[in-house]
């Protein structure tokens, strides 16, 4: 079972766009690199194609990983609640703490 992803509603709507984004914009103009880079010679030698297959699959893993947020995305209400962040090595927790340590979001 998927462990559920807490996240603001602005959090929210800023994967979302990134995900149309991502979709909707890169995904249509790396395809059009490809194309322009596809020639009659030896493809492994193109540094152009080599260049934009590499851009494709970079945007197909943050889709992904976008998709995959989303899917877990819970979405809590902080306007009635003081919360602090606090960042560790490479996480992000939240809390609900006293107002003398945090401000109200």
């Amino acid at each position: 079972m998927l462990n559920k992803l807490p996240m603001t509603t602005e959090g929210f709507t800023a994967l979302e766009t990134e995900l149309k984004y991502c979709r909707e914009v890169e995904r249509p103009r790396i395809i059009q690199q490809l194309a322009d880079a596809r020639t009659p010679e030896d493809l492994s030698e193109n540094v152009d194609y080599r260049n934009a297959t590499e851009l494709q699959s970079q945007n197909e893993l943050r889709i992904a990983e976008l998709e995959n947020k989303l899917s877990r995305a819970e979405v809590i209400d902080t306007s009635n609640h003081i919360w602090c962040y606090r960042h560790a090595v490479g996480a992000e927790h939240q809390k609900e703490v006293g107002m003398e340590n945090c401000r109200r979001t």
